[in-house]
């Protein structure tokens, strides 16, 4: 499904470009993003994070709207059995849509899994339903998968695990393991967008950096890196059980592939 694509140099200029085909590609503006989700340093990616003002400063550019996503070690809403609610945070998003006057809404942008926040990963039903949403509302879907994609969570991108396929997805980071060399990948249906908003990099797309992501891309087939991240991801998950076990400052512990999370607390409850 997701046949265009265009080159980029760095994680946040493809973030960048990805927004511009949301809006081409939608007619609208305004993007919903999640707190503590982390996308970039220029100012529209910065825009769609909610980070410290000491370090990267306070101002956001209008119509960027953020909202929280379903974290199961700290949920916002549970079910009657203690479960995290993933229902509850579907309506809240419609409820803020229709009762914040956000009436120009492009669509959402999601890391799949939280890098900087925390390596927060969501439950399996929330992807599955926030597309369901995107679709009942004519919203699009952006998965920005700089960190997650290309095999860090035993998949060639990690929305694989639930089975979505978003309208807009980022690449970069393990793309080109180390050389800057990004990308945007987008839906069949979405990719004329390119020509719309005369998509473009100096740097992006040369031929050393299409090298580069090509001898990637055939390390990860031929050593069979996607079923290896998966299987380290397994084993690491195990000692870091045990781990939890033997220390009560360990709050929890959670890997999808190489993906890994330990989360220290004061006290468990």
């Amino acid at each position: 499904d997701l046949s265009g694509f265009q080159f980029y140099d760095s994680g946040t200029t493809a973030v960048e470009a990805g927004m511009r085909v949301l809006r081409a590609a939608s007619k609208r503006n305004e993007m919903i993003s999640c707190f503590y989700d982390y996308h970039g340093k220029t100012q529209g990616a910065v825009s769609l994070g909610h980070i410290r003002s000491a370090v990267y400063g306070s101002t956001r550019v209008p119509g960027m709207h953020m909202v929280p996503r379903p974290d199961a070690y700290r949920p916002l809403w549970t079910k009657p059995d203690g479960s995290i609610d993933t229902d509850r945070y579907i309506a809240f998003y419609d409820e803020y849509i229709d009762k914040a006057t956000v009436h120009d809404v492009a669509g959402f942008v999601l890391e799949p899994i939280q890098g900087w926040g925390g390596s927060v990963m969501p439950p399996d039903d929330f992807f599955p339903k926030l597309r369901r949403y995107c679709d009942e509302k004519g919203l699009l879907l952006m998965a920005d998968e700089v960190l997650t994609g290309w095999g860090r969570t035993g998949k060639w991108l990690c929305m694989e695990h639930w089975g979505v396929v978003p309208d807009v997805v980022t690449l970069g980071k393990g793309f080109g393991n180390g050389f800057p060399v990004t990308g945007v990948a987008v839906r069949e249906q979405y990719k004329e967008s390119f020509e719309t908003i005369s998509a473009s990099s100096s740097y992006g797309g040369n031929p050393m950096a299409c090298a580069a992501a090509l001898a990637s891309t055939e390390v990860i087939e031929e050593e069979q890196l996607l079923a290896r991240s998966e299987h380290l991801g397994e084993l690491a998950l195990k000692h870091m059980k045990r781990m939890m076990e033997r220390n009560p400052i360990v709050g929890d512990v959670r890997a999808k592939g190489c993906l890994m999370g330990i989360e220290l607390v004061k006290d468990r409850k």
